[in-house]
């Protein structure tokens, strides 16, 4: 479950998916993007989504949580850091 307000990475999304443990996130933020369509997602403020998103969760076929875990696995603390120094690259031919 991370129906949350405000998170700006959601590794805790990342994390649960890796394990291929059903996941229940906010339908806004970094949660959306990283999820890539293997959570079920819902309004963070509405009970009922919540309900809902929780029930299509738990129903989430083995074929699908096992799709979740390769998706998770790709990313990597390797892949980040790479991203990372080009973004730093890019900046710096800006100049």
């Amino acid at each position: 479950m991370h129906p949350t307000l405000q998170e700006d990475v959601a590794l805790p999304v990342l994390e649960a998916l890796a394990s291929g443990t059903p996941v229940v996130a906010a339908n806004r933020w970094a949660a959306e993007e990283l999820a890539g369509g293997h959570a079920s997602l819902c309004d963070p403020l509405d009970v009922d989504a919540i309900v809902t998103a929780t029930e299509r969760a738990l129903a989430r076929a083995p074929a699908q949580r096992e799709a979740a875990r390769r998706h998770a696995a790709a990313f990597t603390w390797e892949r980040s850091a790479t991203a990372l120094l080009d973004v730093y690259r890019r900046a710096n031919e800006m100049q």
